[in-house]
């Protein structure tokens, strides 16, 4: 996980901090730039409410703290960045306050006219001035997964990678943050299509694209598949529900395969920029890998069918992301194969063989970043590798009980056992609780989330 940065510090305690690294005559021109900063800015909030002070402070503990930058006009430029584009400051003031260099360097990361003029010209910025614009972007960046819109969520990451990214060569620090950074958020890559105004006859049989288009949608991959919803066609009102609910992609993009539907039987288009990439590509959907397919799924997580697909299935034991994610796989409410694992396994215990009888022989390709921990594949027996008696016993011996396998995470070296009294969690390299039952423990493993405390917390309080 690439490290976050921490704009709530105050000044005082930050200049404390930096005191062992900046000369005194830097932290008093620091003095004078936060100030004037904090004059012309005011009480303006960022997109997540959080003060705009924040954010320029953030930007100047990455200079300070991790790229190890202590020019005295690159900090100060850090912490002025803003104060022409988002305020009635100009850049004569900046220039008679703080000097040429300071307001040249201003100048260059300040967004004047058209978006991608303005973001090409950084290619021809200076050194210091790519600084100030890479620890700008990076403090905007950190957290973009609490931005309120999930729109520019996506925009704002694929504009990064594009644009942005490229700069980083050449700078460890940098160049090291942004990948991680990147790697981790690749979900925000995609764009979604959501049905929400579609227009009839766009794309008829009489178009010799039609075929093409329906052949590349219906061989994109399957990041939901859910053969057992199909809702109402609010195009024909009159026909019984067919349309069906699921979604694929090609890597790129999502889309819902009520489109498929519309297409077929109403002419209605993908979206123009959709279809230009299938023209691109002669109408043949890429191999999309597993792990691409499981940062689609993220990217569902937050999103909400249009109004011309149908809804999510109405269930109670599972959340609507995990339920998704299981379907996918192969898991459907009822899903039985008791008589398979009693092959495999004769005379399971009980509550050993429920669990499999419902949710074994399946591989989970879950990919992405979750709230506590990267997300990673797993595999539920008698799927996966055989279990390591050696990895349980350590875990036992400190449990103080037998633990039963159910399953593993390989990269993380772990297994997933059942303790009889306490739940599901991970026995190996990792350990980690996941819950008192199935259901929270595939929640815990699809969704990067679990309780806080460890196994022997569980242990201790029974």
């Amino acid at each position: 996980m690439p490290r976050t940065f921490d704009g709530s510090v105050d000044w005082p305690a930050l200049r404390s901090r930096f005191a062992g690294r900046l000369d005194p005559d830097t932290l008093a021109a620091l003095d004078a730039a936060v100030a004037f900063a904090a004059e012309r800015h005011g009480d303006q909030r960022r997109p997540a409410g959080e003060p705009y002070l924040e954010h320029l402070l953030e930007a100047l503990q990455v200079l300070v703290d991790a790229a190890g930058v202590t020019d005295p006009d690159t900090l100060r430029a850090a912490v002025l960045h803003d104060v022409v584009e988002d305020t009635p400051t100009t850049l004569d003031e900046v220039r008679a306050r703080f000097g040429d260099r300071v307001a040249e360097l201003v100048g260059w990361v300040t967004k004047t006219g058209d978006r991608a003029e303005y973001l090409a010209r950084l290619r021809d910025a200076p050194p210091a001035a790519i600084d100030v614009k890479l620890a700008d972007r990076l403090s905007n960046v950190q957290r973009l997964r609490t931005h309120p819109r999930p729109a520019k969520r996506s925009s704002y990451y694929r504009e990064t990678v594009a644009t942005i990214v490229p700069l980083a060569a050449g700078r460890p620090f940098f160049a090291e943050w942004y990948t991680q950074w990147q790697a981790e958020h690749a979900d925000l890559a995609f764009r979604i299509v959501t049905l929400t105004e579609p227009v009839p006859g766009e794309l008829t049989e009489a178009d010799r694209r039609f075929h093409r288009v329906l052949r590349y949608l219906r061989s994109g991959a399957w990041v939901i598949r859910d053969p057992h919803t199909f809702g109402a066609d609010p195009l024909d009102p009159a026909a019984p529900a067919a349309v069906p609910r699921g979604y694929r992609t090609d890597g790129d993009w999502i889309w819902p395969v009520a489109l498929e539907y519309h297409l077929e039987h109403h002419g209605v288009a993908p979206p123009p920029e959709l279809l230009d990439l299938m023209a691109e590509r002669g109408y043949y959907s890429p191999r999309v890998p597993a792990d691409r397919c499981g940062q689609a799924h993220q990217a569902l997580l937050p999103h909400r069918p249009g109004p011309f697909e149908p809804p999510a299935p109405m269930q109670f034991r599972l959340p609507p992301d995990v339920y998704d994610l299981l379907v996918t796989v192969g898991w459907a409410p009822g899903r039985d194969i008791g008589e398979r694992i009693d092959r495999w396994a004769p005379g399971l215990d009980p509550q050993r063989r429920a669990i499999l009888a419902e949710f074994g022989g399946l591989t989970y390709p879950v990919y992405g970043y979750g709230r506590d921990w990267p997300v990673m594949a797993f595999h539920l027996l008698p799927n996966g590798p055989a279990s390591d008696p050696s990895r349980i016993a350590a875990a036992e011996t400190r449990l103080g009980a037998p633990l039963l396998p159910i399953g593993s995470v390989p990269q993380w070296g772990a297994e997933i056992v059942l303790h009889p009294k306490l739940g599901i969690g991970t026995a190996g390299d990792i350990e980690r609780y996941l819950g008192a039952d199935i259901d929270e423990a595939l929640t815990s493993l699809v969704r990067g989330t679990a309780p806080k405390r460890p196994w022997s917390a569980h242990h201790t309080e029974q």
